[in-house]
Parts: C-alpha cells; sequence; structure tokens
C-alpha cells in the first residue's frame, strides 16, 4: 500500500524479454495466478483491472441478501476468516447445504465479471472436519476500502 492508503499503482514486471505494467499488485497477481493455470494465451488483450471486476461483483451482491450477508461477515470478521458454523449462525442457516447455496450463487457473480471464486474468496478444511473462509488480501482489502469510500470516512 501506498503510505496515503491507496493501492499501489504502476507495478512493472519482466519475464524473459517482455515487460509487463500493471495498474495494481492486484492486477499483477491476478494475472500470475491465471498464467501460473495455464489461462493467459499469446492474444494481447487490454483486460479490467482486478479492482473495478470486484467493483461490479460487489454490485452484482448488493441487493443478494445472503451472499451480500456473506461477504460483509467475512469483511467485519478476523482476517483469518470464519468457520462455516460461524457463518451458517450468521446467515440463520442449519445445514452446510444452504451455506454451498449461498457460496454457489457468490462463484456465479464472480464468474459473471469475469473473477473465479478463488479471487473473492477462499475454502479450507480443517482438522476437525468443518471449513474456514476467508476474503483474499486484495479482496478484503479492495471492499474495505469501497465501504470506506461509500460511508465517507
Amino acid at each position: 500500500m501506498c503510505l496515503d492508503g491507496g493501492l499501489i499503482m504502476g507495478v512493472k514486471a519482466k519475464i524473459g524479454d517482455i515487460q509487463f505494467e500493471f495498474d495494481t499488485e492486484a492486477d499483477l497477481r491476478m494475472f500470475l495466478a491465471a498464467a501460473k493455470n495455464g489461462v493467459v494465451s499469446g492474444q494481447v488483450v487490454e483486460p479490467e483491472t482486478f479492482v473495478q471486476k470486484l467493483r461490479k461483483f460487489d454490485q452484482r451482491i448488493a441487493a443478494r441478501d445472503k451472499q451480500r450477508s456473506l461477504v460483509k461477515a467475512l469483511l467485519a470478521g478476523p482476517e483469518e476468516g470464519l468457520t462455516d458454523a460461524e457463518l451458517r449462525a450468521h446467515l440463520g442457516f442449519r445445514t452446510n447445504n444452504e451455506l454451498a447455496g449461498t457460496m454457489a450463487g457468490i462463484s456465479k457473480n464472480a464468474k459473471g465479471v469475469g473473477l473465479s471464486l478463488e479471487h473473492v474468496l477462499t475454502k479450507r478444511k480443517l482438522t476437525d472436519g468443518s471449513y474456514r473462509y476467508r476474503l483474499t488480501p486484495d479482496t478484503r482489502e479492495i471492499l474495505a476500502n469501497t465501504k470506506r469510500a461509500k460511508s465517507g470516512q
């Protein structure tokens, strides 16, 4: 982050003889993740920035109460995330099947703006068989900054 609390701008990376420039560090991370997964092709395309896509995602889930509530709970919760039991309690769900339906909706809305669910949040199985969900660091930072900007802070 910049000293003023904003995002790092103008990130450059050199791979072989090719130099890449990204608007933000989040864009660089998204590019590297896509390259690792074989998604990057030889075509040169001017992609939307990760920040723009995440803001579109946030707008898409605004009218979907359970999806919005889940993301808000993860944003308000600790950085290490919340367990499935904590999310179920927050959302008023009794089973993980209900939680899975909400996750499927979040995944669909992420894909609708060109992101994967893994760009937005991660799911990790714990030793007791439960799961812990957390926002990715970039998503957490961008959504927190977006929420602060909307509230005028």
